[in-house]
């Protein structure tokens, strides 16, 4: 029962997040409402400039069906006929979805009357080449809408296309009111413009006559290689062995339990089968129900299932852990090695000329390369001696 109730409560906290992300808060649901009341009092002044952004805020913090049918009957007022158009749409079958039939029709309706006065755009596109980015007012036209005339509303249109190794291009097109067609085409682009970033200079460019160019980063002045101390790993390492010994440690308790558990269960069995489960010749006593040894071996079993899934996930853990500890170990072994290399000592540099070269001397190396699998773990030792 205890493992039971652990799964209930991870379950809990895993779902809480999604439970927090349903629908508007209070605070934006009365902000919405304030922007709808002020939006329709504007409305029926007939400032509907005014009015259309604040139906566009409310909708965005509470997106009521009202309200979007309101934003589309706003955006028709003011000549958005695309815009009023797809929102039609969505209200209808947003209307239908919750049974609001007789809402559902009318915007039916609504939408239908405008799809005739919609104004559609065509951008063709010629010579498209790997990476080529074409834009409507600085909003991606995906290639699959490259050559269709889609329902815009009316106004100027800046259209943009840019792609690598390759001249930008922009130009402008104004689609008009009442079924008005347009069309723009963006041409090949010319080859030019920013290449792609690729490897640097190998140094200053030389005047003749002049001095060599100063060592730099290609030069043979490379900055030393950056070195991790193995922190990190030893910190995750040490954490994860921790966890899994608490886990072996409480799966280990649950085993004892279990075990005694069962041993109790025994002497309300009747049987000479000391295996023999008490729900299968139960000895209850007048009046008591459940038997006291069912209740023992069931407890014994969610015991038994518990130390079952704790022991092995603890110990998986702990060979995690200390795979990690011993890699962070050796990491830091090796930066250390590494800055020791990098800053020779005085007496280190007049020796070096004595010492004999590799092939004078043996030369004694070791690596140690620490291993993880599905189902088992290692140290591989490879070296020459």
């Amino acid at each position: 029962m205890a493992l039971l109730g652990c799964l209930g409560l991870v379950l809990l906290v895993s779902a809480a997040p999604a439970f927090a992300q349903q629908g508007p808060s209070a605070a934006d649901r009365a902000a919405a409402q304030a922007l709808f009341d002020e939006a329709r009092d504007l409305k029926g002044k007939e400032r509907y400039e005014e009015a259309c952004p604040k139906f566009e805020e409310s909708y965005r913090l509470d997106p009521a069906i009202g309200t979007q049918g309101n934003l589309a009957d706003c955006y028709e007022k003011i000549g958005k006929t695309a815009s009023a158009w797809i929102h039609y749409l969505e209200v209808a079958a947003a209307s239908s979805k919750a049974g609001q039939e007789d809402r559902a029709k009318i915007a039916k309706e609504r939408a239908a009357g405008l799809e005739p006065k919609l104004s559609r755009l065509r951008i063709a596109v010629r010579g498209a080449v790997q990476g080529l980015e074409v834009k409507r007012n600085g909003v991606m036209v995906r290639q699959a809408l490259w050559g269709t005339a889609v329902p815009v509303d009316p106004g100027t249109y800046e259209i943009t296309a840019a792609a690598p190794g390759r001249k930008p291009w922009h130009d402008t097109v104004t689609v008009g009111a009442d079924a008005d067609r347009q069309e723009i085409t963006v041409p090949a682009l010319e080859v030019g413009g920013e290449e792609p970033a690729g490897p640097g200079p190998v140094g200053p460019p030389v005047e003749p006559g002049g001095p060599g160019p100063k060592p730099g980063p290609f030069l043979g002045d490379e900055p030393a290689p950056e070195t991790s101390d193995g922190t990190s790993l030893k910190i995750v390492g040490l954490i994860a062995g921790g966890v899994g010994l608490a886990g072996v440690g409480v799966g280990v308790y649950f085993a004892v339990d279990s075990y005694a558990k069962y041993q109790d269960s025994l002497k309300y069995c009747t049987g000479k089968e000391p295996s023999l489960k008490c729900y299968e010749t139960p000895v209850c006593p007048k009046g008591i129900y459940p038997c006291p040894g069912m209740t023992l071996q069931r407890q014994s079993q969610d015991a038994k299932t518990a130390a079952l899934v704790l022991i092995p996930i603890g110990g998986a853990m702990t060979i995690t852990g200390a795979i990690l500890s011993i890699m962070g170990f050796v990491q830091a072994g090796g930066a250390s090695s590494t800055s020791a290399a990098q800053e020779p000592s005085k007496n280190e540099e007049e020796e070096e000329e004595k010492r004999p070269s590799d092939s004078e001397e043996d030369i004694s190396r070791l690596s140690v390369l620490p291993w993880l699998a599905p189902s088992e773990a290692g140290l591989t030792l490879t070296g020459s001696f």
